[in-house]
């Protein structure tokens, strides 16, 4: 992606817009006239474009976020500036309908042409189109929206954005000490495609049963901590990959019974684990039993964890989300959370052979 960047702007939003803009037009080819159609009624996410593979920010981060202090990449194809979320998206413009006889001005592009969504800079629609030429060389042109008909195929790069709510203290029920997630990293991807990663927590209601709801959906957006306060959750996409720079408080520490956690892919109903009465396990009331376990306990002398095996988990289950079987990971689970247990600094938990890494902190709310 870097190699696309023509120029680096005082705005990030330009810089990372004009380079997946030069992007589209170089590979032009996945643009068809229905896909073209589809966008002009629906504008997408760019990764959710048909045939189309574009250089993720993942692999720019380090250089993205040492230009721009305020920028934290989130994700292939987000970042985050303060509190608002950005996510790289993709549509069309509708040439039949802004033309116009009263603009004086005219655009004629040979080829597709892609430009950075102008909302984002004016009020008129000035910006730089990028198209091939008739030699297939990258050319751009200036271009005004408001004073020129376009014909042609006319693309915005623009932002999918959300508001990330302010940080809010925690109310006084909240207080007390939370094992704290500061990086996660998933070895194993169940469907070969992209994670959709959530994490359970056991202890409400029994130290040996996990929760059927949880808020710890790593989506790209903020949601409630243990702790009361609203956290970013990245979107996971890649295996072996770590996501770091996180601040979320997982469960509140005690030594009066042991908490766990465990990793589970998401197939439909978010934060809410479903089940499939055809699956393999057995059910009990409400509750569903998952053999062969493998895990580890953490402990708070080096290297941090013990390894284990053949172990036994139950869940409690949606009986109203029938015919969906959510992925439950038996090699993720993380036991012996306790007060005593977790060390009083960030430490990594990494062991061979199990799914769920994680980098956590204690830390205390009062």
């Amino acid at each position: 992606l870097v190699d696309c960047m023509e120029e680096l702007y005082s705005n990030p939003l330009m810089t990372i817009g004009e380079a997946y803009a030069r992007y589209l037009v170089e590979n032009d080819e996945w643009c068809s006239e229905a896909t073209y159609r589809e966008l002009i009624r629906n504008p997408m996410p760019i990764a959710s474009l048909p045939a189309v593979w574009a250089p993720d920010l993942m692999e720019v981060k380090g250089f993205l976020e040492s230009k721009y202090q305020n920028l934290k990449v989130t994700g292939d194809f987000s970042f985050r500036i303060g509190n608002y979320l950005y996510e790289v998206a993709v549509e069309a413009y509708d040439s039949e309908n802004e033309n116009s006889v009263e603009k004086p001005g005219s655009v004629i592009l040979p080829s597709i042409g892609v430009m950075l969504d102008s909302d984002l800079l004016n009020d008129y629609g000035a910006g730089r189109v990028y198209y091939k030429d008739i030699k297939s060389n990258i050319s751009t042109r200036a271009v005004t929206l408001s004073n020129d008909n376009v014909q042609g195929k006319l693309l915005f790069v623009t932002y999918n954005i959300s508001r990330l709510d302010e940080v809010r203290k925690p109310t006084t029920e909240h207080a007390g000490t939370y094992l704290v997630i500061t990086g996660i990293r998933i070895n194993d991807d169940h469907e070969s495609g992209t994670p959709e990663v959530e994490l359970y927590v056991s202890g409400n209601f029994s130290p040996t049963v996990y929760n059927k709801e949880t808020n710890f959906i790593f989506d790209g957006k903020g949601h409630i901590d243990a702790a009361g306060y609203q956290s970013f959750f990245p979107k996971i996409k890649y295996a072996n990959q770590w996501y770091e720079d996180l601040n979320i408080a997982i469960c509140r520490l005690t030594d009066d019974f042991e908490q766990k956690i465990m990793y589970v892919e998401d197939d439909a109903y978010s934060g809410r684990l479903a089940h499939d009465d055809n699956d393999r396990g057995s059910y009990a009331d409400y509750t569903r039993e998952v053999e062969d376990v493998y895990g580890y306990m953490i402990k708070n002398t080096y290297p941090y964890y013990i390894l284990y095996s053949s172990g036994l988990a139950r869940f409690l289950i949606s009986h109203n989300n029938p015919d969906n079987n959510d992925d439950i990971d038996g090699k993720s689970e993380i036991s012996n959370i306790k007060k005593s247990t977790v060390p009083n600094f960030e430490v990594t938990l990494c062991p061979e052979g199990r799914n769920l890494w994680l980098k956590v902190k204690k830390m205390t709310y009062n």
